[in-house]
């Protein structure tokens, strides 16, 4: 991508940034980090947004937001506060992906909450069935990396993937 560009585009979305939606938020980060872009002064505007607008999105957008700072090896300590904190009082619309992908973000930034590991654990151990191998892998690495062991989490992991075993490249 052309540098004069992405400047450009840059200096658009910072002064539309008060008007974007949390899903136009948690767009424009994870395109950011598709592209492995690093624009501070962007990425600082879209965490500050997303602080007031975490809540009014829906649950993928919240799992999408967490994956790019992820990504992009940002940590900010506000943002994934407001990121637990709503994925925690919304574990139960959390998707397999969202959950398996919340709880990757957290341990790939290495941040050890364990009211929100808890939560995610409940919400995956009801609905592991639903897990794929991408999901499974995930959330046991995530617990692993965080050291982070619920037995009955990682029995329900262990039962669902025996039979995707041949899936797991």
């Amino acid at each position: 991508l052309h540098p004069t560009f992405l400047e450009a585009l840059s200096a658009q979305s910072l002064r539309r940034w008060p008007e974007y939606r949390a899903r136009d938020l948690s767009i424009t980060v994870w395109s950011l980090a598709a592209l492995g872009l690093r624009d501070g002064p962007l990425l600082d505007a879209i965490a500050s947004a997303s602080l007031t607008r975490i809540s009014d999105g829906d649950a993928q957008n919240l799992a999408n937001t967490a994956w790019a700072f992820a990504t992009l090896e940002i940590f900010n300590a506000p943002l994934f506060a407001a990121i637990s904190s709503s994925a925690m009082r919304r574990s139960r619309e959390l998707s397999p992906q969202d959950l398996s992908t919340t709880a990757w973000a957290f341990a790939t930034l290495h941040i050890e909450d364990e009211p929100l590991l808890e939560s995610i654990a409940a919400s995956a151990i009801l609905r592991c069935r639903q897990f794929n191998a991408q999901h499974l892998s995930n959330t046991a690495w995530a617990f692993a990396i965080l050291g982070y062991a619920d037995e009955t989490l990682l029995a329900a992991i262990s039962a669902q993937s025996l039979p995707l075993v041949g899936e797991l490249d």
